[in-house]
């Protein structure tokens, strides 16, 4: 997990800082997906270190009027963090950076990022394990610690939604749709 006390930052590493006008503004910003929204909340949450946004020129407005800093772009996408240090780190190491450092910036667990690299046993997510938290936090879990994996995403949900509840509900309502449209295509088959 990323540091969450302001000790373990110097004066220019600090890390965004947000209240709840902040996240109901991000709530609102429409022109960003809810998926987006709900990784910059967490970015702001310190529950991962940068998340993806789909590289528009709105989208980039949308970042900056956040207070939040683009590290770099791959692929039509930007890679956001909410300290300016992280810019920095990407300048010197983004082209070398490994696949199991990059899974732990972008907030999973250790052990789901090894067990994506091959290194130990993954297991798929299981359909009954479908929550909005695994939904939107989760992705390649590992055999062994699958259900500490779950709790932790759990557990960050809780926070997300205590600390923006309007965006906290409407992934829930995306994430219905999701379940929703998921059933309809299962009766089709």
């Amino acid at each position: 997990m990323a540091p969450t006390d302001a000790a373990s930052f110097n004066s220019a590493a600090r890390w965004i800082d947000v209240d709840s006008g902040w996240f109901g503004r991000l709530a609102c910003l429409e022109v960003l997906s809810v998926a987006e929204r709900v990784h910059l909340a967490r970015i702001a949450l310190q529950q991962q270190w940068i998340c993806d946004v789909e590289d528009t020129e709105a989208k980039r407005a949308a970042i900056e009027s956040l207070g939040l800093h683009v590290a770099t772009t791959n692929l039509g996408y930007l890679i956001v963090s909410g300290s300016p240090t992280m810019t920095e780190y990407f300048a010197f190491r983004g082209d070398v950076l490994s696949l199991v450092e990059t899974g732990v910036l972008y907030g999973y667990p250790p052990s789901a990022v090894i067990a994506y690299t091959g290194i130990t046993p993954s297991r798929p997510p299981h359909e009954s394990w479908m929550t909005p938290a695994t939904y939107f936090l989760g992705g390649a879990y590992s055999t062994v610690q699958s259900d500490r994996e779950r709790a932790a995403f759990e557990s960050q949900w809780g926070q997300l939604a205590k600390c923006a509840p309007e965006l906290s509900r409407k992934a829930e309502q995306a994430f219905q749709r999701w379940m929703s449209e998921e059933a309809r295509q299962l009766r089709q088959d």
